[in-house]
């Protein structure tokens, strides 16, 4: 007989000679949950790679040196949290002012994929509870909830980025980009795919 209900149960084997023998096994150790990231890891982790059709990007440190990047007629921008290093999210834009974020082809490491993006994780990842969180706004039924973060590349032209996200039941669900400055981007929201952004 085998239980669903958080219990052990039992596995049953027929043996040759007609006898039924019986291993108890824990259902937590079949059906583990999935793993949620390390906040020190996610803390200091910093994302690498580049477009696979771009020259050898510079770095220092295991860093990014340089936050902008051209190439074929995308704009490649590497994003920190305010004052930090650490390289947190990718952003391409298109010619025609589309804005993806995290898109395919980046060592991510311990960063999930958009649509696996947990409140905590984003908090952690984007956010400074002083100064980096703008809005907790809930839903009335209290499932959907937006956050604002606000994301630099140091660049000349294209500084202060703005990430919108709807979390519904604590995973994200869609995102827009936000700039100001000379930053041109048109704003719109996209809905997140099981995958790598712009794959």
């Amino acid at each position: 007989m085998m239980s669903f209900l958080g219990r052990n149960f039992s596995i049953a084997f027929v043996t040759s000679s007609l006898f039924l023998v019986y291993f108890p096994v824990s259902l937590s150790a079949i059906c583990k949950p999935e793993s949620t990231p390390n906040p020190e890891e996610l803390a200091s982790f910093s994302i690498k790679g580049q477009p696979s059709t771009e020259d050898s990007t510079k770095k220092k440190d295991n860093l990014f040196v340089c936050t902008f990047r051209k190439v074929h007629n995308f704009d490649y921008f590497y994003l920190s949290k305010p004052k930090q290093q650490n390289i947190v999210a990718v952003l391409r834009v298109s010619k025609e002012r589309e804005a993806v974020l995290n898109p395919d082809g980046f060592e991510y490491g311990p960063i999930p994929p958009l649509s696996e993006m947990s409140i905590s994780v984003a908090d952690c990842l984007w956010g400074d509870k002083d100064e980096n969180i703008d809005g907790n706004i809930k839903s009335a039924d209290g499932i959907t909830i937006e956050r604002t973060y606000y994301l630099v590349s140091d660049n000349q032209v294209f500084k202060d980025f703005f990430i919108d996200i709807v979390f519904e039941r604590g995973l994200c669900q869609k995102y827009q980009v936000r700039s100001r400055g000379s930053t041109r981007i048109n704003p719109g929201w996209q809905l997140v795919s099981k995958r790598r952004e712009g794959v």
